[in-house]
């Protein structure tokens, strides 16, 4: 019976051995298995491993890709967007610009959307030589006051190799567009006034890997020419006289209508009498000119009694006259 129980003592002792040995061969074997299997020569870009029973079955080296993560699994937003306000053309050089919407319409949307509206400029056959002349300026609203300021950078950028052709490019304020609103953003465009005359598109985008694209067709007309102003240097003098034929016709309300024909070349340093017969004659008592203002006769350097003197005189004249008639008279009828 002694031998029997040590013997069932031995077999256990000799299973838990077993056990422990394995317990510390396997994580050596699994530890040494990535070291023989690089010191093996790759063939055909496969390895093998073996099953049980011995036999060597290929092995994929390249394991399967991972899946993505839950933000690139998710497509690019799309908003639409439309441009309201641009008209059909513009002047270069205006006295102001021209203001315009762009709409950015989430109100369909399942998300909020973050994105950074885009104005791009691309006028149609251009003279890529000349880009600088074509000076397109952006504006925008900003702080509390909503006060308007440029919109910068604006860079030009060529779309062929051989430039010529261009577009200029501009990005406003980063928004966030809350899932079912609408955002309107206020744009002031000008043209400074070397622009020259043509055409162009105007297309906005939302950046920010946001789908959206519009675009509106514009002409762009070549600035005024400024009217020429007088040069005073170059004033004339009275060369002739002002000849003129006036037939005073007298109105129902007493005032001289005048019908004239006249020719005057006439500087300012006219005399008067060329004015006051330019202007128009008086009528016989109303003292009126013919449009309608007071006149007066030019100083002659006479006395305005003299008329008087000399009626009274006549009148003398004519009573000593006639006594020295009627005295003769009375003389004769005596003698």
């Amino acid at each position: 019976m002694a031998l029997r129980g040590f013997s069932v003592i031995a077999m256990q002792i000799s299973r838990i051995a077993t056990i422990v040995a394995a317990g510390v061969i396997t994580p050596a074997l699994f530890l040494t298995t990535p070291a023989v299997a690089e010191e093996q020569p790759a063939t055909t870009g496969q390895t093998t491993t073996q099953q049980d029973g011995g036999v060597a079955a290929p092995a994929d080296t390249n394991p399967a890709p991972k899946a993505e993560t839950s933000d690139k699994n998710k497509a690019a937003p799309q908003i639409p967007v439309s441009v309201h306000g641009i008209p059909k053309s513009l002047r270069a050089g205006a006295d102001s610009p021209v203001t315009f919407q762009i709409w950015y319409d989430n109100q369909n949307g399942d998300q909020d959307v973050s994105f950074t509206p885009q104005v791009l400029y691309i006028p149609t056959k251009p003279d890529g030589s000349k880009a600088d002349d074509y000076a397109i300026k952006l504006w925008q609203p900003e702080g509390p006051d909503a006060r308007w300021v440029p919109v910068a950078p604006l860079t030009t950028s060529y779309t062929d190799a051989k430039k010529t052709a261009f577009m200029v490019s501009g990005s406003l304020s980063t928004h966030v567009l809350k899932k079912g609103q609408i955002a309107k953003f206020d744009v002031q465009l000008s043209f400074d006034k070397q622009t020259p005359a043509h055409e162009a598109r105007l297309r906005v985008t939302a950046g920010n890997n946001v789908i959206a694209t519009a675009e509106q067709g514009f002409s762009v007309l070549a600035a005024k020419e400024p009217k020429p102003k007088p040069d005073p240097s170059k004033s004339s003098t009275a060369s002739a006289s002002p000849t003129a034929t006036e037939s005073g016709k007298t109105t129902p309300g007493g005032k001289t209508k005048p019908s004239a024909s006249a020719s005057a070349s006439a500087s300012p340093s006219a005399s008067s009498s060329t004015t006051a017969a330019a202007a128009g004659t008086t009528s016989g008592g109303s003292g009126t000119t013919a449009n309608g203002g007071r006149t007066e006769l030019a100083a002659t350097g006479s006395d305005p009694a003299t008329p008087w003197i000399a009626a009274g005189g006549a009148a003398a004249i004519i009573a000593g006259a006639g006594m020295v008639v009627a005295t003769r008279r009375r003389a004769n009828a005596q003698g």
